[in-house]
């Protein structure tokens, strides 16, 4: 409410305007509730480096390659083919032993009906051996990609939201020591692990294959990715 000032001065209408401002101000900043650092957008370098962002989910796919398991397949299928054909056929001789054809017209379905036997076998054989074979190397390939994308991620500066190259000298040096040998190592464990756990088998040993066989194909890949630089350099010399 403006009171009206006889003297013409508005002294008290301002003031009357300024007490009935202040409980406004008052309750606008109570309503107000309190930001939390939650609701502060993340910055775009830790975005980037986090580990589901889209460059490393690029990097991960990039990584994966169907020739393994295409190459695991095809050396499964036709080594599955050669011996469950070989296996049919002795089982079938062993079967009919008994009762050998006499006449040309009874050898023939006899060795119709054989070789119908090995043909079924050694495709069934084939396929099974191939598509485990195959599953396997996938499961490799997949955690060997996996483990290279972190890999990668751990390698950048800024990477998600605990720098760890920033954090001490030791980590830096731990991260830079990091290379494809330490992505076959994960990926021959993992792959161990689940061996152990499907086939019922001691995992102390298959531990110890999968980490010396992953360590050397991871080994190996980091010597090829060092001399290929040079190579290169005097090929283009």
């Amino acid at each position: 409410m403006v009171r009206w000032n006889p003297w013409g001065g508005d002294g008290q209408a301002s003031t009357s305007k300024a007490s009935q401002e202040q409980p406004n101000q008052a309750s606008s900043t109570l309503a107000k509730p309190p930001t939390s650092p939650s609701d502060d957008p993340l910055p775009s370098s830790v975005m980037q480096a986090s580990p589901f962002s889209a460059t490393t989910t690029a990097s991960f796919l990039a990584t994966l390659s169907p020739t393994i398991p295409f190459a695991s397949f095809s050396l499964g299928f036709f080594s599955g083919l050669i011996t469950q054909s070989n296996r049919a056929g002795l089982v079938f001789m062993a079967e009919n032993a008994h009762r050998r054809p006499d006449t040309v017209q009874g050898w023939y379905f006899y060795n119709k009906t054989k070789n119908y036997r090995v043909l079924l076998a050694g495709l069934k054989g084939g396929f099974a051996l191939g598509t485990r074979l195959a599953a396997w190397t996938t499961l490799f390939v997949l955690l060997d990609g996996g483990s290279a994308a972190l890999r990668n991620v751990v390698q950048q500066e800024g990477s998600g939201p605990v720098n760890l190259q920033a954090s001490a000298e030791g980590s830096s040096r731990f991260a830079s020591s990091l290379g494809r040998w330490t992505d076959g190592i994960v990926a021959g464990q993992g792959t161990a692990v689940v061996a152990s756990i499907v086939h019922r088998l001691p995992p102390a040993r298959l531990l110890a294959l999968g980490t010396l066989a992953g360590g050397t194909t991871g080994a190996l890949q980091d010597v090829r990715d060092r001399l290929r630089p040079q190579v290169d350099a005097e090929a283009q010399s």
